[in-house]
């Protein structure tokens, strides 16, 4: 059951969802296409990214993944990576990097 006008907001926001996944595979089908384009995206993500219109969380993944990532990706496995049955990729952890940790007192 949907209230009055619920039904047309729900298609919108799945609509910008999926406006929003296109943008996203376009860009990183093309970084993984096209060099240049990945070494401006790994050196001025704010910069490439502003061309595009995507969520900030869009705009967050992408800036997460780093040349290494970009380089295990391939045309062969690209559709993998965004077939909706796949598993959620996720970079892996530098245990070089420091981790700061906080809890609700930090806030």
């Amino acid at each position: 059951m949907t209230y009055d006008g619920n039904q047309d907001n729900n298609e919108n926001v799945v609509d910008n969802l999926n406006s929003n996944n296109v943008a996203i595979q376009e860009i990183i089908e093309k970084a993984v296409l096209d060099p240049e384009f990945k070494k401006n995206l790994i050196e001025n993500p704010d910069e490439v990214l502003a061309n595009y219109d995507i969520s900030e969380i869009g705009k967050i993944m992408i800036k997460s993944l780093s040349e290494e990532d970009f380089d295990k990706l391939t045309p062969e496995n690209i559709e993998e990576y965004f077939a909706a049955d796949s598993a959620i990729y996720t970079p892996d952890f530098d245990e070089d990097i420091p981790v700061e940790y906080s809890d609700e007192n930090d806030i």
